[in-house]
């Protein structure tokens, strides 16, 4: 399956649930960390930044493929960087926190340290989580 129809706006619409836990995850990680800036590498429709700036957060930058112009963004589109994330990414700048939710089982195994090694470089501070091995899911 094409990584195009994989991520469709089915896909991102499946995605909603995550601002509910968004809700309860950020003002904790916010509250330890105490953050100005975000950057959600692999943000979707950006349900973790758009419920970040529910909190009071208004310098973030959520990237994902094109595909996710497709679905409904929850953020502005000025917020937003498409990027095939199988590719280098270069941004401007350093940020507080960055995000990488359920991202990087998306990516092949030998793009993992180029990922975590970008993440690093984005911000001091990352959050980080990816699928166990047997977890269901598109790709």
């Amino acid at each position: 399956m094409s990584r195009a129809r994989a991520y469709n706006a089915k896909f991102y619409r499946e995605l909603e649930q995550t601002r509910s836990s968004a809700r309860e995850i950020l003002p904790i990680v916010f509250e330890l960390l105490r953050p100005a800036s975000i950057v959600d590498i692999g943000c979707g429709s950006g349900h973790w930044l758009a419920a970040a700036a529910e909190l009071g957060i208004s310098d973030f930058l959520g990237v994902d493929g094109e595909w996710a112009l497709k679905a409904k963004l929850e953020i502005p589109r000025a917020n937003f960087v498409p990027h095939d994330l199988r590719t280098p990414l270069s941004l401007n700048g350093q940020f507080d926190l960055a995000i990488a939710l359920e991202v990087a089982e998306h990516l092949a195994e030998s793009q993992a340290r180029s990922f975590i090694q970008m993440l690093c470089k984005l911000s001091d501070q990352v959050l980080f989580s990816a699928a166990i091995p047997g977890q269901g899911g598109r790709h």
